[in-house]
């Protein structure tokens, strides 16, 4: 009947226009009365036809919502689908005769503006040339003004209803447009309703076929065992029974290879189900990887099939074989034989299904990807005339009356919830609300304290991440707790109603960057020149600007808003983005330094990043921005998806790894305090866990990145990167090098370094440290060392498997080459090991080498290091030390004898100084008490007394033979002071001569030189 109402009022229309042209034709006749009375009667049926499709449009309104709850019990067929298309191209061809009847009035009323323009032209011409033989015709100039001003205002009354008209008509075109909507749902939910209770059916026959197998092989299985456990078991018997099992094994297979292609074929026709309807971008890149992974799954159980019809192949011929033998009869035989063939065009079977389904699923990847393509290079374009723009604006005024309609429906919703008592947590919600707002308070007061306790101690980064985050959470719970009050209220609602949840979720995130911007910006002011105040209002009112978009746009994508309104919802926020790219980049200095005021942690790395970031992320929004708004709005939300999951997946590395950092260093401070040995544990162990764990969690935020990229199932991807790590660069000795195998190879050096430097440290400080002779466990820890590096070389070499065998010649080459050129070094190799097996001095021995006396601090393989008292390292080759005398002071201990040799007046008594200098020599703490001092006389003269002090001294790092001797000296020049002990001056003979040459001969004269 509607679409008969429509026919009728096109026709109508059609004849309208018609009927209107006889009328201006009359007209143009001077038939001035009937055209009015035409225009009259066509304004009358255009007001009735305005009724008419008014009342119309509610009932038909109001029998489409009680037929879709109709439908919605009953179902929805194909020709109630046929019928809903039919009436929505009756509904547009109304709005096609509309317009062309609102423009034919339309046309009409500009002619007739024209006539009035020149009639009233004429008519004051006509007055201004008046005559008396022409006022006939100023009258009827007149009169035929008045006629046509009385047309022209029936044809704006006109114009008006046909507006309504149009208005209604596009009302209806709507109404028709989202009911063939909700019957393309209800169709699809029900057909999928008819394939999950297919796909069952088949799924439960399967599984009674295979429950039948499985019984049938467990009982084929103990018989085998009760025969085989008796001995009444041949080889016939064994054979039977073997491919028996074989059958039933092959059958449960089989069947499970059906049930997963079943499953395969339901996914596929979801793909075709998806392929009818509209889908944004983001859905297109999962319905892409989702067809990828079928057909890659449907790739290799292809292959699996074939490998078992090479198995049954292979089983026939064995029957071959056994009946040759006469294992089984050819009635046997022939029966297994045919068995094994009925498998095999099973699977023969599957493979053909597998093969249509790969088809079938290729199609739909590639005509995702098209789809994809198209979205992403579609230009969305603005209205090129301004009505276009009107129509725009309307259309933006829709979504605040959309959005009060939503509200109003969420309103009445959760009252007739609450009144019919479905909602029962909202229910218990509300009997709670006072134990909520005092879970609340104290939940507040708990983590001010929780906030106060941190902020005293603020060292690691853990503790400065646990402070920001209670920060945040106290800051916003109110709104935490109305959140989850709103999702009580929407749990049992329609799913449009969660429209407001992502509001909120909208409101609480800006809140938060809010918080952080006055936390870093008001509450820690670094600057006096009130720069951060500034930046922090400007922040402010940008996030204030960006909520009232982001909300706007996130009402556009969640109801059924016009794709013209979403298009500039889209271009504002890109314009938006663009003032926060311009905001971020002039604060791009300022951000670390923010951090910085509450972050006080020593982490360079961190700084760095947030510089580079600082320039990165205004970059990539600014990229965004400009594709957007040149209108590429999907390709610049794809773009942001990415660069987003990068950014989170770079704060999340940064993030963790700082409390990594921190956790180490908390290991490291308890082993010091608590573990023996603990800083050689920390140097050794920890410090290179924390390299390796830092190196692994790089690698796993690479892998979780491409991972959400989408690109660890893509096989183009993975062939690449594979081709490229086993890419050949060069041979050596028959094996090939490629950047796998260098990787490999670093890691192995690196390994082999860590040993070298680190097994000397542990054997001499762990292994070794029974042995009593600090030689030997020096020479051990040595020679530990250069064998861990050379069994560890081994095994590296081996596990990149490198032919060892191919290295001979490059190694024969290398010893002649350098059996030339490298005797000398080869010479104090060999003379180092040497001197760790004979060990003549060990590291902390005094020993004189030629001019040089010292402490040896550091043996090597090539060399040793002697210190001399004058703190200057002096690096002697180990050859020198081999074929050279020296003098090792303290080989057996470190006991050194001192020999100080005094001089005495000839007149002071000898025994008294020895008594002297042996109870000073007694009394010194740094002399040795055994072997015992002594003092000597070695030289008796004229002139004076020269006597020996000879004295022992236990030399420590503290106690060094210069510095004792020095301490005994100006003990022994102390004591003669005291006791009058004179040193020696020379004696000469004095000769005085007159001027006669006259002798005198005078007595000694002392005096010193």
């Amino acid at each position: 009947m509607n679409n008969k109402f429509y026919r009728w009022s096109v026709i109508a229309t059609i004849l309208c226009v018609v009927l209107f042209n006889i009328a201006v034709f009359a007209f143009d006749n001077g038939d001035h009365q009937s055209t009015l009375a035409i225009s009259d009667r066509q304004l009358n049926i255009d007001k009735e036809s305005n009724l008419l499709v008014r009342k119309q449009y509610w009932d038909l309104k109001n029998a489409r919502d009680r037929q879709y709850q109709l439908l919605r019990e009953k179902g929805v067929s194909s020709t109630i689908i046929k019928h809903a298309q039919l009436d929505y191209i009756a509904a547009k061809a109304a709005v096609e005769g509309a317009n062309i009847a609102l423009t034919d009035a339309v046309e009409s009323a500009d002619d007739t503006s024209t006539s009035i323009r020149n009639l009233e032209k004429n008519l004051q011409s006509l007055i201004l040339v008046t005559k008396s033989n022409e006022e006939g015709k100023i009258i009827s100039v007149e009169a035929n003004l008045e006629f046509q001003k009385r047309l022209q205002q029936i044809q704006n009354d006109r114009i008006t209803t046909l507006n309504q008209i149009k208005a209604v008509t596009q009302q209806r075109l709507k109404l028709e447009d989202l009911w063939q909507q909700k019957l393309q749902v209800l169709y699809t939910l029900q057909k999928q309703d008819q394939q999950r209770n297919h796909l069952s059916e088949v799924l439960s026959g399967l599984q009674r076929q295979q429950q039948n197998w499985l019984i049938r092989m467990r009982g084929l299985t103990q018989e085998l065992q009760v025969l085989t456990a008796q001995g009444e078991v041949n080889d016939t018997n064994l054979k039977k029974l073997h491919l028996q099992i074989l059958e039933a094994e092959e059958n449960v297979a089989l069947i499970r290879l059906k049930s997963y292609l079943v499953h395969v074929q339901n996914r596929i026709e979801n793909l075709d189900q998806m392929n009818k309807m509209q889908k944004p971008s983001t859905q297109l890149s999962e319905l892409v990887e989702q067809s990828s992974n079928t057909l890659e799954q449907l790739n290799s159980t292809e292959e699996f099939i074939r490998g078992k019809i090479h198995f049954l192949t292979m089983k026939k011929n064995e029957l071959t074989a056994d009946l040759n033998k006469q294992i089984l009869s050819a009635e046997d035989a022939y029966s297994y034989s045919r068995m094994l063939t009925n498998l095999s065009d099973e699977y023969n079977k599957e493979i053909n299904n597998i093969d249509s389904l790969v088809k079938k699923a290729a199609y739909y990847q590639k005509d995702f990807k098209l789809q994809l393509q198209h979205h992403l290079s579609e230009r969305h374009k603005f209205p090129s005339e301004w009505a276009g723009w009107l129509t725009l604006g309307q259309r933006m005024l829709q979504i605040p009356y959309l959005l009060s309609n939503a509200s109003t429906n969420f309103a009445e919703q959760t009252y007739s919830q609450w009144q019919e008592g479905k909602n029962n947590f909202f229910n218990f919600a509300l009997l709670l609300l006072p134990f909520i707002f005092g879970a609340w308070f104290y939940l507040r007061r708990f983590l001010l304290n929780v906030e106060i306790n941190i902020k005293e101690d603020k060292q690691r980064f853990s503790t400065n991440i646990a402070y920001i985050v209670v920060e945040l959470v106290r800051r916003n719970l109110g709104s935490m707790f109305f959140l989850g009050i709103l999702i009580a209220l929407t749990m049992n609602l329609n799913a449009s109603s969660f429209l407001f949840i992502y509001l909120f979720l909208v409101f609480l995130c800006f809140k938060i960057f809010l918080s952080i911007a006055k936390l870093t910006l008001l509450e820690n002011v670094n600057d006096i020149s009130g720069k951060d105040v500034k930046l922090y209002y400007r922040i402010k009112w940008s996030l204030i600007l960006g909520l009232m978009l982001s909300t706007l746009s996130v009402v556009a994508h969640n109801m059924p808003v016009a794709y013209e309104a979403k298009t500039l919802v889209n271009r504002l926020f890109m314009a938006f983005i663009l003032i926060i790219a311009w905001q971020l980049y002039k604060a791009r200095a300022v951000i670390p330094s923010m951090l910085e005021s509450i972050i006080h942690i020593p982490r360079r790395y961190f700084y760095r990043v947030l510089q580079v970031l600082g320039i990165l992320i205004p970059l990539a929004l600014v990229f965004n921005a400009v594709i957007g708004l040149l209108g590429y709005v999907e390709l610049a939300w794809a773009v942001a998806k990415y660069q987003v999951i990068f950014i989170l997946v770079l704060a999340g590395y940064l993030v963790v790894r700082g409390l990594l950092t921190d956790g180490m260093e908390l290991i490291s401070e308890l082993f010091i305090r608590y573990v023996k040995q603990g800083w050689l544990w920390t140097e050794a162990i920890l410090k290179p866990l924390d390299r390796i764990f830092r190196i692994v969690l790089f690698i796993l935020s690479c892998i979780f990145l491409l991972r959400l990229f989408n690109l660890d199932n893509n096989e183009f991807f993975i062939n690449t990167v594979d081709q490229l790590l086993r890419k050949k660069l060069f041979s050596i000795g028959g094996n090939s090098i490629n950047p796998l195998m260098l990787c490999e190879l670093l890691i192995i050096i690196s390994l082999i370094k860590w040993l070298a430097h680190w097994s000397r440290e542990f054997s001499y400080r762990w292994l070794y440290v029974n042995a009593k002779d600090v030689g030997v466990r020096n020479s051990l820890s040595i020679f530990t060392q250069y064998a861990s590096v050379i069994v560890s070389v081994i095994i590296g070499l081996k596990l990149l498997g490198l032919d060892l065998r191919g290295f001979t010649v490059v190694a024969a080459a290398f010893a002649a080459g350098i059996g030339f050129g490298m005797r000398d070094l080869i010479v104090n190799f060999f003379s180092g090991i040497l001197l760790l097996i004979e060990r003549p001095f060990r590291t902390g021995d005094i020993i004189t080498l030629g001019s040089y006396e010292g402490e040896v601090i550091i043996t090597g393989m090539r060399s040793m290091t002697i210190r001399t008292w004058d703190h200057m390292e002096v690096i002697v080759p180990n050859a020198d030390m081999f074929t050279k005398p020296f003098v090792n002071w303290t080989h057996h201990d470190n006991i050194v004898r001192t020999v100080i040799t005094l001089k005495i007046h000839r007149e002071d008594d000898p025994h008294r100084v020895q008594k002297l200098i042996m109870n000073l020599l007694r009394q010194h703490a740094s002399v040795a008490k055994e072997p015992s001092s002594e003092v000597i006389m070695s030289e008796l003269s004229d002139a004076l007394i020269e006597m020996q002090v000879r004295y022992y001294v236990l030399l420590t790092p503290q106690r060094t033979r210069t510095g004792v001797r020095s301490e005994v000296l100006f003990a022994i020049w102390d004591c003669f002071k005291e006791n009058n002990i004179r040193s020696p001056n020379p004696q000469y003979d004095l000769i005085v001569k007159n001027q006669h040459n006259d002798v005198f001969e005078g007595s000694v004269a002392e005096f010193s030189l």
